[in-house]
């Protein structure tokens, strides 16, 4: 083992950690930039009225001005909260989309109304609208390119984690943040701790996406709680993973507890945002014209957005890719994933499923079973009649939805029943989200799924074959290299200079305090109550049932029942 010696710009702490032939008196002597994750750069690039110098770390909070904010049903509810701020007109129209995607199956009176309520409010103050049907809305951010890679984009909607699969900052916020954006075009950020998760190895074939995140939440399940989280890997590796199956793990990171999750702008995000450009071109009718060429796509990837060599990160995982099967989530948790080769045997019986369209020849679905299929946005619907995969599916007897969140929220038909069992390629599966709470849930891959509804059991494709001698999957702490006393002892090095890092960031920096100016008429306490709930692993549910969530009009009396 080489020794190692800790070279430092600043006598408080250690700045890296090198080996001893690389150390210089000279990185004492000289400061450097501060290293930054990629996390930290892109909330740096958003921020507003930071005094001079500051350098923007984990635990600060931020006023930002995100690129873009999404609502969807929610829109009506954000709205009141809107105009109870006494704006009248929307800050940056072209910073909003709205797009309806939840409760579409509703066609009561009160709900039409509440979707033709947020259509002319959109139309007056020129805000990009997309109707109920055209597909769930993070589908719409980034096939439409409001989403940009390195750029902070931000939804009143959970899954905003969705956007990191093409490189963006994506992440929630509540409604009342969302009310200020439009008011202000601000809003307020606390940059979270950074986990850096590296895969290593390559994608087998017959495992997808869908796969990577139910593993990850079943082998990880604490690890990256209310961390950001960023992707690496070799390019090999990295071009193992599709852009669509990048989107699949980003968006279920949020089951997954992380508040975002990026992956590298890389050659296999910049040949599918080539794809974009051309498409753009070449179809005048398209509104994607605007916000996506060929020139912005090379400006983009000259300097394409990463972190700095350096940056601290507060965790390290890894997975090696090649030695994950098909995974199955459930039941009626995220947090408990199976490989599919141990529950196959148990021919677990399955009542509905769920899928996005998925194409292939396939027969009759088994008796028994209800097969729903959904896709993310009518366009993909489109490509899918076309090719004609979704005749097929509709002729082995699904039940097709609108283009939206359906099933997932609880809403519309698709629910589970009282003792049935059903699997889904959708991304959440709590107890009673998706219908009786006497039933069981389970996630999967949509090719999963279809086997399922066409087996009558859970089951795969049979196209997956474990490789000669296979052990089991490789995971762990670290980057997933081969371990040496050395890079054990960096890794927790790494982890104790993050940990300091954090602390100090919390504490104060070098650069001077600035008061926070209060506005006029705020009060200077606010009391209230709060409810303690003394459980662990809440989920939201547990906090607010989501069949109610879109109810605008319910009274207290009503949520007491």
């Amino acid at each position: 083992m080489s020794l190692r010696a800790v070279a430092t710009a600043s006598w408080a702490r250690p700045l890296r950690h090198v080996s001893c032939l690389e150390f210089s008196f000279a990185d004492i002597l000289t400061e450097p930039k501060t290293p930054q994750t990629l996390t930290e750069k892109i909330v740096q690039a958003h921020a507003v009225g930071l005094p001079e110098g500051k350098v923007v770390r984990s635990g600060d909070y931020v006023q930002t001005e995100p690129h873009r904010c999404m609502s969807h049903d929610n829109t009506a509810a954000i709205l009141n909260k809107y105009r109870s701020l006494g704006a009248k007109r929307i800050k940056k129209p072209n910073q909003l989309v709205f797009a309806i995607d939840h409760d579409v199956q509703n066609k009561s009176a009160s709900n039409l109304a509440k979707y033709e309520k947020i259509a002319a409010f959109a139309k007056e103050q020129g805000v990009p609208y997309f109707p109920a049907g055209y597909g769930i809305g993070h589908q719409v951010m980034v096939e439409e390119l409001f989403v940009w890679p390195g750029k902070m984009c931000v939804a009143s909607d959970s899954h905003a984690n969705h956007y990191g699969g093409i490189s963006a900052l994506g992440t929630a916020l509540v409604r009342t943040d969302a009310a200020a954006i439009w008011a202000t075009s601000r809003s307020w950020f606390n940059v979270p701790p950074v986990a850096l998760v590296t895969f290593t190895g390559t994608l087998p074939e017959g495992v997808t996406g869908k796969d990577v995140i139910v593993a990850l939440c079943g082998l990880f399940p604490t690890e990256v709680l209310n961390h950001s989280v960023e992707f690496a890997g070799t390019e090999g590796t990295m071009a193992s993973i599709s852009v669509d199956n990048r989107l699949a793990i980003s968006n279920m990171s949020t089951e997954w507890s992380a508040l975002s999750a990026m992956f590298p702008a890389d050659k296999t995000l910049e040949r599918w945002m080539r794809y974009k450009a051309t498409e753009a071109a070449m179809s005048p009718d398209r509104m994607t014209q605007g916000r996506i060429t060929h020139e912005k796509v090379d400006e983009l990837f000259a300097n394409p957005p990463r972190a700095d060599p350096g940056a601290q990160y507060a965790k390290k995982l890894y997975l090696d890719l090649s030695t994950l099967s098909p995974y199955i989530s459930g039941p009626n948790s995220v947090k408990i994933s199976t490989p599919l080769a141990d529950l196959e045997p148990k021919k677990i019986p399955v009542f509905q499923a769920a899928a996005r369209d998925h194409g292939g020849k396939i027969p009759k679905i088994a008796d028994g079973v209800k097969l729903y299929i959904a896709a993310a946005s009518i366009r993909e619907q489109e490509f899918a009649e076309d090719e004609g995969s979704w005749q097929t599916l509709l002729e082995a007897g699904a039940i097709k939805l609108p283009a939206s969140c359906g099933p997932c929220i609880g809403l519309g038909i698709g629910l589970l029943e009282e003792g049935e069992v059903g699997i889904s390629a959708s991304n959440r599966n709590f107890k009673g989200r998706m219908g009786s709470r006497l039933a069981q849930a389970y996630l999967a891959s949509p090719e999963a799924v279809a086997a399922s509804a066409l087996n009558g059991v859970i089951s795969g494709t049979g196209v997956y074959e474990p490789p000669a001698n296979y052990s089991g999957v490789d995971f762990g702490f670290g980057t997933g290299s081969a371990k040496t006393p050395e890079s054990e002892l960096g890794n927790v090095l790494d982890q104790l200079e993050s940990l300091i890092d954090r602390v100090e960031s919390s504490a104060g920096d070098n650069t001077s305090k600035v008061a926070t100016k209060i506005l006029p008429g705020f009060p200077e306490k606010i009391s209230g109550e709060i409810l303690f709930l003394d459980a662990d692993n809440l989920d939201t549910d547990n906090i607010y049932a989501g069949k109610y969530t879109y109810e605008d009009d319910m009274t207290r009396e009503d949520m007491a029942r």
